[in-house]
């Protein structure tokens, strides 16, 4: 069998997380370091303008010292990795803490952080109550919508590379809404909206809305520079979110009003 060559891209990638890997164990009180989202699965596309690295590190406790230490790796990182990249810092304490956010991820993020490339075998033992959980996420659902409404209002609408960048930016936000509204009304938790939970849980939003997002993923470098069809895009996006968003709000309200007397 002959081993399809790693493109540019992939070698990038690959080169700096090995660099990061080697780097972030040598700094002071460092417990762990994950790398995280769709570097750590062979299938993901990784697509140039697009794809980016997560990275975290545990360290014992957080002091400037620290930050400097984890600054200067950072700043090193970014000088030849042109590419959006990410590193979220936390103690071990907060990490195995049955109340971690993972930056500004909902709680039950946690979990699927088992899938990510790490190098203790330390692993997370807790499972807090369902209702918690779900209250938790439909906050950060709360967040991520609103701050795309204020991202879009101050949106210039006449430039073409500031409506690709919110176009993706949207994209993302749209799939983070949708698998995350899945969760709270479902319990499913996964790295990818489930298109036959999308179709049950939102009847009235585009059931083509998940597939979408992917196209517009796979061919974000060949869409054309066009306002009117960016804009198109952004539209039917911003729509399909809405629809999802008061669904799950309704569902919250019908199924979930109980809690708040307790």
């Amino acid at each position: 069998m002959v081993r399809k060559a790693k493109s540019s891209l992939e070698l990038t990638f690959q080169e700096t997380i090995e660099c990061f890997c080697k780097r972030a164990k040598e700094l002071t009180g460092v417990y762990d370091v994950l790398i995280r989202g769709g570097a750590t699965h062979s299938q993901e596309q990784l697509i140039e303008n697009w794809s980016d690295l997560d990275l975290s590190i545990i360290v014992e406790d957080i002091k400037y010292k620290n930050l400097e230490e984890i600054r200067a790796l950072y700043q090193g990182l970014k000088e030849n990795f042109p590419y959006k990249l990410s590193l979220t810092i936390v103690t071990r304490v907060d990490f195995f803490s049955s109340y971690h956010h993972h930056g500004m991820k909902p709680i039950y993020y946690g979990y699927q952080l088992s899938t990510s490339k790490r190098f203790s075998n330390e692993k997370q033992f807790y499972m807090l109550n369902s209702r918690f959980l779900k209250e938790n996420c439909f906050s950060n659902i709360a967040y991520l919508i609103h701050d795309l409404r204020s991202r879009y209002l101050q949106l210039d609408l006449n430039n073409v590379e500031k409506l690709k960048e919110f176009l993706c930016h949207s994209v993302k936000r749209g799939k983070h809404i949708a698998k995350n509204s899945i969760f709270v009304m479902t319990g499913y938790m996964s790295e990818n909206i489930c298109i036959s939970r999308f179709k049950e849980c939102f009847p009235n939003a585009n059931p083509e809305f998940p597939e979408d997002l992917n196209r517009i993923k796979v061919s974000y470098n060949s869409l054309p520079d066009e306002i009117s069809t960016l804009a198109l895009h952004i539209e039917n996006i911003i729509n399909s979110i809405e629809i999802i968003y008061d669904d799950v709000l309704r569902f919250f309200q019908n199924n979930e009003l109980e809690f708040l007397a307790r």
